[in-house]
């Protein structure tokens, strides 16, 4: 359905105070220069409706709202540095846009892998929400001075009067861009079957509640929610590293040395290797070269038609393409180089690729990102990669396109018919403190280096050509990791992030249960082992368990507890220290650990991590709980314990819908948990 004009809109919100008639330009420089929050309420309320309109199109409820929170934040970062000020609503929308994507990816990392398709990468064509994604996704491809006059007019309902003087255009070149805008997109729409009239339509504008106003204007002072703040460091840390980008390569265009565009942001990625050697320009190579070239910009790593075409046309090569793509895979860091080559690797189906991947598993250590599901506009080509891919099950229209993790431990089974515990890395990602990224790096280190002795042991059997019989993996020297915090890290300086929403652990007792313990530091997952499974005759034994796994590394197990008849999931600790704080303080913890002063740590709590019921003198198993934890490695963070889930009839595709760790409906039966790392 349409949306009401802005003008409506705002309407129901009458100005709070003197900005509300300014124009964008000076309510900036009064915000940028003088922390006027008066001015940024103004803003919020002139473009909340359209933010909020974005957010909602992509993601719903509670998630919506922090993406909203979020892209208000990002703006009262980066106020200062605002080029074109008076086009701040075009800004924000590519902001918002770029906000619901990474929120997106969230909620599918926190859906146990869930293939979700992202809005923002080519999704079918199916109803009307199908529809405004796809607008969405092309309006922000368009070039900014056309997309700013259309944001302007078609998403916040000015006149072309009333965006001629707003941005400081005259009106002739506000409505000549506005109709070259609307026919680029008419034609990049068309070839993805929808309607420019009518979908722009359908991108009104979103009544924003005062309270959410308000919400947006509190977070400028520092009272942030955990997931708002971890979306805006994730989105401005992006942008940072494009602007870096950008700058490097103009100073590559003007013969500069690469050397001058070093500095990384804190926690970024290890610096990539540096190019290979030129190679021989051989077919696979040509094609290797053309997905560099067709890389998706922005920070994405979905594939469209084009370099879908190349990734196939590398398959067809077959075993003539093994040796430029086992180079490349030895030369390359880039996540997106290192998606397709795994793909590649097992759409190919030449063994000798493997020592490669080994070698290049590591590499998958990454930040946080989603697998895709795309869809294609070729029938062909759409069969091709669909036929190929890691998932050709769950994700109906789609093919599958996943992180270098995934690609890599499909295509390793795939190719060998074995695994060697990879699966235990899949919500694992670099994340934390540099002793926590030391020690996730070191989780994909000894994965690769079972693979390596494995391949050693039998490489003779599975490859005829010497040369790819030795795995070629050498394990790096020990990294001397950083002492610890003597004391929960709280104060200004203090960071927080990774770990995991709407997570579930399995209980031990489980048959089959494929996550049963958790290592907070790293993310690693593991499921029972054979020989402390329960059998006839054999109860399980929850004290050898909880041994075995503190001795493995793993900080929480689930288990049962209550009568046989009734029992209740439960989540202990292992070798955890941990305090029991208030669940109410579960919204402003993010605010209290950033807060100058004395930090409240609450309780200490023991194995079992469920509130204590200090008067009944017993723990309430039922109810959700709220700790601080400390690791036996020396990490940090807070672990919020959730609903039990006895429905598992979550089925791909679908949502659990509101605040995921008080879900009771998953994929599998087990606890709900969540979890955010806190540093210096």
């Amino acid at each position: 359905m349409p949306g009401p004009p802005l003008r409506d809109v705002l309407r129901r919100f009458p100005p709070a105070h003197d900005g509300a008639d300014r124009p964008d330009a000076d309510l900036i420089r009064r915000y940028a220069a003088e922390r006027d929050e008066a001015a940024f309420e103004a803003l919020v309320r002139r473009h909340g409706p359209m933010v909020l309109g974005v957010c909602r199109r992509a993601l719903g409820g509670h998630d919506a709202e922090d993406a909203f929170q979020a892209t208000f934040l990002v703006l009262a970062r980066k106020a200062g540095a605002l080029r074109d000020r008076a086009a701040v609503g075009s800004w924000l929308y590519g902001v918002a846009a770029n906000v619901a994507r990474r929120a997106r990816a969230r909620i599918g990392r926190r859906r146990e892998c869930e293939l979700v398709a992202d809005p923002l990468h080519h999704p079918p064509i199916d109803g009307w929400r199908d529809a405004v994604a796809v607008v969405d996704d092309e309006l922000g491809r368009l070039p900014a001075k056309y997309r700013t006059p259309i944001v302007a007019c078609a998403l916040e309902g000015q006149t072309i009067r009333e965006a001629a003087l707003a941005l400081g255009w005259p009106q002739g070149t506000v409505a000549t861009r506005l109709a070259r805008g609307r026919a680029l997109l008419a034609a990049r729409l068309a070839r993805r079957g929808v309607a420019v009239a009518a979908a722009l339509a359908a991108l009104g504008p979103v009544p924003v509640t005062a309270e959410l106003v308000a919400r947006a204007v509190r977070v400028t002072a520092g009272a942030v929610p955990a997931a708002v703040l971890a979306l805006t460091n994730e989105v401005t840390r992006g942008m940072f590293l494009t602007k870096l980008k950008a700058v490097a390569a103009v100073l590559l265009a003007a013969g500069v040395g690469v050397a001058a565009a070093t500095v990384q942001p804190p926690d970024a990625p290890p610096k990539a290797d540096p190019p290979a050697a030129k190679r021989e320009a051989t077919a696979a190579r040509k094609l290797i070269e053309r997905l560099h070239a067709l890389k998706p910009k922005g920070g994405g790593e979905c594939l469209d038609d084009d370099s879908g075409a190349v990734l196939r046309d590398l398959i067809r090569l077959g075993p003539a393409a093994v040796p430029d793509v086992v180079a490349e895979l030895d030369a390359t860091t880039d996540p997106f180089l290192l998606r397709c080559l795994g793909y590649a690797a097992r759409g190919i189906g030449d063994k000798r690729v493997v020592p490669a991947l080994i070698r290049a598993l590591p590499k998958t250590c990454l930040p946080s990102a989603s697998d895709y599901g795309n869809v294609s506009n070729d029938p062909e080509l759409f069969a091709f990669l669909k036929e190929h891919a890691h998932d050709k099950v769950r994700i109906g229209d789609h093919y599958a396109f996943g992180r270098p993790l995934t690609e890599f431990r499909s295509a390793l089974k795939v190719l060998t018919g074995t695994t060697h515990g990879e699966s235990e890395l899949n919500f694992a990602s670099l994340s934390g403190s540099a002793r926590q990224q030391a020690l996730q790096r070191e989780q994909f280190h000894r994965c690769a280096a079972r693979w390596a002795a494995w391949w050693d042991a039998n490489s003779r059997d599975l490859v005829a050509d010497p040369a790819y019989r030795a795995s070629g993996y050498k394990a790096p020297p020990a990294a001397a990791l950083p002492p610890p915090p003597a004391e929960f890290p709280h104060g200004p300086r203090a960071k927080f992030g990774g770990g995991i929403s709407g997570g579930v652990l399995e209980s031990a007792r489980a048959a089959g249960a494929g996550a049963v313990f958790k290592d907070l530091d790293t993310g690693r997952e593991g499921r029972m082992p054979a020989h402390l499974r329960a059998a006839a005759g054999r109860p399980d034994r929850l004290d050898a368990i909880a041994a075995w796994a503190a001795g493995e590394g793993y900080d929480l197990m689930c288990t049962e507890d209550g009568p046989a008849t009734e029992p209740h999931y439960v989540i202990r600790g292992l070798g955890l220290t941990a305090w029991e704080v208030d669940v109410g303080r579960r919204g402003t913890l993010a605010a209290e650990v950033k807060a100058d002063g004395r930090f409240e740590m609450g309780r200490p709590a023991g194995a079992l991590l469920a509130p204590f019921d200090a008067k009944a003198g017993r723990h309430a198993i039922t109810e959700p709980g709220l700790f601080l934890f400390r690791t036996r490695e020396g990490g940090y963070g807070w672990l919020f314990v959730g609903a039990e889930v006895h429905d598992n009839t979550l089925q791909p595709g679908g949502a659990a819908g509101g605040d995921l760790e008080l879900s009771p409906v998953a994929f599998q039966k087990g606890r709900r948990y969540g979890y955010t790392l806190v540093w210096e």
